[in-house]
């Protein structure tokens, strides 16, 4: 199969380990790093590591671990885990990336209490999330609850691109909704459209303190 998920293969409702399994490039992953994305994360991710001294970071939903390879090309992170619930997804961000000196790679479902529990082992001073919570959303006061109880003082980098027509615009319809949601302390907080595409409200960014 191709890099792209046709209908056809998304109406199987298939697990996201049997998509890793069957494309190259779910989602368009490695296409997903436009510039202004580029800009903001390098930006939230440098100030986490210089000014917070943030040392570990871990990707909560890597994918193919485009978004470590590129934090460890452009920031001074000690170490960086991806991490992800689908084994072939990690197995290939492993081929791909896991050779980088401060680059490693863990199966862990961030919405399994149980597996979640895992995270702690890497014992992170910022997570970092880029479009995951479109994965976990009907379980996303589960996760914020989580963050809370293991996490309080630790930051986090979330970034959420938010179309036009979704199903849950009564848990995310725009940028003010994601900050009312979490209710995090924010350090840095903004908004961008991407390519001003019609289908996409906009680009919400930010850096917070988990509270």
């Amino acid at each position: 199969m191709g890099d792209l998920l046709t209908d056809d293969v998304i109406s199987q409702k298939l697990s996201t380990d049997q998509i890793y399994s069957m494309s190259n490039d779910p989602w368009n992953q490695s296409l997903m790093l436009c510039p202004e994305k580029k800009q903001i994360v390098k930006f939230l991710a440098d100030y986490a590591n210089k000014y917070l001294r943030c040392k570990r970071l871990v990707d909560i939903g890597c994918g193919l671990g485009c978004f470590c390879n590129f934090l460890h090309n452009w920031t001074k992170f000690k170490q960086i885990t991806g991490i992800d619930n689908a084994t072939s997804a990690i197995v290939k961000a492993s081929k791909n990336f896991g050779h980088l000196e401060n680059v490693n790679f863990d199966v862990i479902d961030i919405i399994d209490r149980t597996s979640a529990i895992k995270l702690n082992t890497h014992n992170p001073d910022v997570l970092f999330m880029s479009d995951t919570t479109w994965c976990i959303i009907e379980k996303l006061p589960d996760f914020k609850r989580f963050l809370r109880e293991n996490f309080r003082g630790k930051y986090l980098i979330h970034i959420l691109q938010i179309p036009v027509h979704q199903d849950y615009t009564h848990l995310i319809s725009d940028h003010q909704s994601i900050l009312k949601f979490f209710n995090f302390e924010y350090i840095f907080d903004g908004e961008f459209y991407k390519n001003k595409d019609e289908e996409v409200n906009c680009v919400s960014y930010f850096l917070a303190k988990i509270k």
